[in-house]
């Protein structure tokens, strides 16, 4: 996640947050529901009184604000999804909304369009309130020198990177990372020293197994590496802690902003509960049950200037009816399982979860190394291309095999597979690079 200079601009409400947040760090899970309430009613009240969208909605539908009071009663709510906002943009605005000091943002597109909105203060106050508890979870200490290989520093191929003096971060493109350059940027971030590296997992990923298959040793300390924006692919994690002997901390969120799930010290992934009310629907927009797949729909307590109530992120997570034995006692999620778009067809055309090649040791792992890259593209039912950039040719063989039995043991074994071996593969405009590429999703 990237933060602008404004993110900066309210260190009185920033403070009282983050005191607020040390204290809900104790709260058992069902304080933490009677907060989520608390919040939920401020939100409805706001949204029926100022929301024509809202006003509207709930009148059709004969809904007061005052039938919800907790967040049993959120399913009274229609969902809201991405083109209800495209359609109904002005009519999302609350009529006050100038009094929050709204911005316009907007999603980065990897679903296909932008999606442009409203946010506000608050959205900047929380998300850099909660964003710096998660930094202070993975080790992080104020000043303390770290670095960031994502898309913020778009850069060129000869200007790799910045230093940002405020923050005391060496900010790295990952547009223009390339194997070639993978040498030149980890001196760089050797003369630097981060104590905490953070940024896209395929990004650090590539660095990383620059790392593991050369004689280049990472000679500094670093306490964690926080991953974001991108599916964690289990070989990705293992390559990382590999090359950087620290643990890996995965995060996800959105720039819509209502919802904030990372990884604590134990490996598991907590919702953290008192920034929105997370539930998990199934394509009936009904509860999924415990360890069901189903899509994340969130409602955010901190937007007044455009408030997202049963918002469909289009995220798929599968939540789980237990406890975890660090300090936290926020909902635990089971796994996160990428977008709708992390999924290819199967030969009978049911869309399949595919975020990795189910790599769960350390010997699987082995069989990938070498693989510096890797991209799956589906354009038939019956075919998909896997794009592959390794080290040398005389690790194909097992590459190959490997991503042959992975891809038929989950979309059939009549599906024709075609390796492609290429010098890089090509990344999108924010520096991502996807490792599923379903080009039927707008076809079917």
């Amino acid at each position: 996640m990237k933060f602008k200079i404004s993110d900066y601009l309210y260190p009185f409400e920033i403070f009282k947050l983050f005191r607020f947040l040390n204290r809900s760090k104790g709260f058992s899970y069902q304080q933490l529901v009677e907060y989520q309430n608390e919040k939920l009613r401020s939100i409805v009240h706001h949204a029926y009184n100022h929301v024509p969208y809202y006003h509207e909605l709930f009148n059709e539908c004969g809904i007061k604000p005052g039938d919800i009071q907790t967040i049993e009663d959120l399913p009274a709510i229609p969902v809201l999804t991405k083109e209800i906002i495209r359609n109904r943009y002005n009519d999302l605005i609350a009529d006050n909304a100038d009094q929050f000091n709204p911005y316009e943002n907007m999603t980065s597109g990897s679903t296909g369009s932008p999606l442009k909105f409203l946010q506000d203060k608050n959205v900047s106050i929380a998300r850099f309130t909660f964003f710096w508890r998660i930094w202070k979870m993975a080790g992080y200490k104020p000043y303390m020198r770290w670095a960031q290989i994502d898309g913020m520093h778009i850069g060129s191929k000869e200007n790799l990177w910045s230093f940002n003096r405020t923050l005391n971060s060496l900010q790295i493109s990952s547009y223009y990372l390339h194997e070639r350059n993978c040498k030149q940027i980890l001196d760089k971030l050797s003369d630097f020293k981060p104590k905490i590296i953070r940024g896209y997992p395929m990004a650090i990923f590539m660095v990383s197994q620059f790392v593991n298959n050369s004689s280049y040793t990472v000679d500094y300390p670093v306490k964690s590496i926080i991953t974001y924006s991108e599916n964690l692919l289990p070989e990705y994690r293992f390559a990382i802690e590999k090359a950087f002997n620290c643990k890996v901390f995965d995060v996800f969120s959105q720039w819509e902003g209502v919802c904030l799930i990372s990884e604590c010290e134990k490996g598991e992934l907590h919702q953290h509960m008192e920034f929105s009310v997370m539930e998990v629907l199934n394509a009936d927009n009904k509860p999924a049950e415990m360890d069901e797949k189903g899509e994340i729909t969130a409602t955010s307590f901190y937007n007044y200037s455009m408030p997202f109530i049963r918002y469909k992120t289009g995220d798929l997570a599968i939540r789980e009816n237990t406890s975890c034995s660090c300090d936290l006692n926020h909902m635990v999620v089971k796994k996160i399982s990428g977008r709708k778009k992390d999924a290819l067809f199967d030969t009978g055309g049911n869309l399949i979860s595919f975020k990795g090649l189910q790599i769960s040791n350390k010997d699987i792992y082995d069989t990938v190394e070498g693989l510096l890259q890797s991209q799956i593209v589906q354009a038939s039912l019956d075919k998909v291309k896997v794009y592959l950039v390794v080290k040398n040719r005389s690790s194909s063989e097992r590459i190959e095999k490997e991503f042959t039995k992975s891809i038929k043991s989950r979309l059939g074994d009549e599906m024709n597979i075609e390796f492609i071996y290429a010098d890089s593969i090509p990344k999108r405009k924010n520096g991502k690079t996807p490792f599923v590429r379903n080009n039927l999703l707008n076809k079917v």
